[in-house]
């Protein structure tokens, strides 16, 4: 029988709640497992090489990392190792999330399924890389010069990775942004004429969010984020023809 006559996919079959809990449970203690051992294995081995790449990458060797408080060096680190293992086990996690729910998906909604996941981890990377490579350099640099004649430079670690994991994040959280806007479009939520005679409106509202979202003094950050959303944004609008 079709899926259209047995109301459901054909891989689907009846289940307890308790067996869906335990697979759940099996599926999530797998995923710890994971995360805890890469948490470990990075923060032992590798926390204090990846701190002095970023230091370097982000600032200068010149420039001494200063700790003013008696864990703060170790809660870097910590937190470092927590952000990789995340990294690290991303893509197990989804894995484990599909097989979960694959046994209740049509086949229509496991193709949208390796459609939205690989484009939202695709424009996660880019969000991280242009923070990492193009605003985090010209935020640091900028603050550092501009004060270097009235001060000496002594940076916190603690609130320096504060700011990179701030804007790291702000960058990777507002480049999912067109793929949510595919998909409000795709359910019906927002209408396409709408979007399309609503530009000025919509950049504006970019700007608004994005300053919300990555906070930054310079402005930098906020200009290249609202930027690359402005084409994201006409890139989404010209693939959301070929949908509605």
């Amino acid at each position: 029988m079709d899926e259209k006559r047995t109301g459901g996919p054909l891989t689907d079959r009846e289940m307890p709640i308790t067996e869906h809990l335990d697979e759940f449970r099996n599926r999530l203690v797998v995923i710890l497992i994971a995360l805890g051992a890469a948490i470990l294995i990075i923060f032992a081995f590798y926390s204090e090489a990846i701190l002095v790449m970023v230091w370097d990458d982000l600032l200068s060797p010149d420039i001494d990392m200063v700790v003013y408080e008696p864990l703060e060096l170790i809660l870097a680190r910590l937190k470092l190792s927590v952000i990789c293992g995340l990294a690290f086990i991303l893509p197990l996690g989804v894995y484990e999330a599909f097989m979960f729910m694959a046994p209740g998906l049509y086949p229509h909604e496991r193709k949208f399924f390796l459609l939205v996941v690989p484009s939202s981890l695709l424009l996660l990377v880019v969000g991280v890389s242009l923070g990492y490579f193009v605003a985090l350099p010209a935020i640091l640099k900028y603050t550092i010069l501009y004060g270097e004649e009235l001060a000496v430079t002594a940076l916190s670690i603690k609130k320096t990775f504060s700011i990179v994991t701030t804007v790291l994040v702000g960058f990777g959280v507002s480049l999912q942004f067109p793929l949510v806007l595919l998909l409000a479009i795709k359910m019906g939520l927002i209408e396409y004429e709408t979007l399309k005679k609503k530009r000025l409106w919509v950049y504006g509202g970019l700007l608004a969010a994005t300053m919300l979202v990555t906070p930054d003094p310079t402005g930098i950050s906020q200009l290249l984020v609202v930027g690359v959303l402005v084409v994201l944004y006409e890139v989404s609008m010209i693939i959301a023809k070929f949908i509605v």
